[in-house]
């Protein structure tokens, strides 16, 4: 096990503030560090089982129960990958026991950058993309598929294979990305219906609010904007409740809590620039507690072989390593950040993903920066 008892805990403290609150859709996975050998690296394993009703026969007065219970599990085993970047080099007069303030914005600069690669890392677990990058638009996602074959009917949903869980394409019609048209915003009664999806299907909640099952929401601020302009009875404006410091483990980016569903916003969400009259299409995830897992190795666990190296620790699954004194006369410092651990949907019915636009005129068909 690393020790971090090099590291000033007040300074170690502030580089945490620049790492967690990017964690964004990080934040709404299963966790598990449980890790399993596997060849020359290391994976954990989920266990997944039906939720099935049980049974309602009586048991007989003379014997056991005659009714089996039913078990049908999958195991899905993940793979954790290492991840990091090459050093950054500092050079000044420094020490992490009374840092300078330009070296606690080099690691600060680290800590974000660390955070942001690993919801990076989430967000391409959830949209199912082949590409770790989901900066640029039009990233490659895997083909969709359907477990009953194909269908031509308008409104139909989508399920994709155990990568992904179910889509919606716009809010009518459409049967393919280039034919969900502008105007297929998100309404109180989209926020409703994929409620609905989620309870009816037994989805696994975030906890009870006011003694229902509390899903989330995430999406693009482009796609809450329409939301947040709809006006009458029962609407966002007129009826959510704001919470500050979130709910459970669901504390950054939090909008507010309504119809069952706590909303988060996040500007890295990708887009698509692929609908009618190349309108933007920004995905809307509507989750469950366990659509996806992160899997990992805990972060004082993970190895360390230059005994020179300081470290930082970022949560659980990252850290920060400076390793002082890089040249002879030890006037540089060198920065980086190192995690083991993967994202993966364990359960794709625990989520509905569904293709949106916006009103917005600087949005609606504008190329985005991210």
């Amino acid at each position: 096990m690393a020790s971090y008892s090099t590291i000033d805990t007040q300074f170690a403290a502030e580089v945490l503030t620049e790492f967690v609150p990017n964690l964004i859709f990080d934040q709404l996975c299963q966790r598990k560090s449980t890790i399993t050998p596997i060849g020359r690296g290391l994976g954990v394993t989920w266990t997944q089982y039906d939720r099935t009703t049980g049974s309602i026969t009586a048991l007989p007065d003379a014997a056991g129960p005659t009714t089996t219970g039913t078990k049908t599990a999958t195991d899905i085993l993940v793979t954790l990958d290492e991840y990091g970047e090459a050093p950054v080099t500092y050079k000044g007069m420094a020490s992490l026991q009374s840092p300078h303030d330009d070296f606690t914005q080099c690691v600060k600069n680290v800590a974000y950058r660390a955070g942001s690669a690993l919801d990076n890392l989430a967000i391409k677990a959830f949209m199912g993309l082949t590409s770790a990058t989901s900066d640029a638009p039009n990233p490659t996602d895997i083909n969709w598929a359907h477990p009953l074959g194909g269908t031509t009917s308008g409104g139909v949903q989508y399920f994709k294979p155990l990568t992904d869980g179910l889509v919606i394409l716009g809010t009518s019609t459409a049967t393919a990305r280039s034919k969900v048209v502008s105007g297929s915003i998100l309404t109180a009664d989209i926020v409703r219906a994929r409620y609905t999806d989620l309870k009816t299907n037994n989805v696994p909640s975030f906890g009870m609010v006011d003694g229902n099952p509390l899903y989330a929401v995430i999406a693009h601020p482009a796609v809450y904007y329409d939301l947040k302009r709809e006006s009458g009875n029962n609407s966002w404006t007129d009826t959510h409740k704001y919470v500050a410091e979130g709910f459970g483990n669901i504390k950054y980016a939090v909008l507010g809590i309504w119809e069952g569903f706590i909303f988060l916003e996040s500007s890295r969400m990708f887009y698509q620039s692929s609908g009618a009259s190349s309108v933007n299409i920004f995905p809307t995830l509507f989750v469950g507690a366990d659509a996806l897992g992160k899997g990992f190795t805990p972060a004082n666990y993970l190895p360390q072989l230059d005994p020179s190296i300081q470290r930082v620790p970022l949560a659980e699954s990252a850290d920060i390593r400076i390793k002082p004194a890089g040249d002879a006369q030890g006037r540089f410092s060198t920065v980086a950040w190192y995690a083991n651990l993967a994202y993966k949907i364990i359960n794709p019915k625990g989520m509905i993903r569904q293709e949106l636009t916006t009103s917005n005129s600087s949005y609606k068909t504008a190329t985005l920066s991210r």
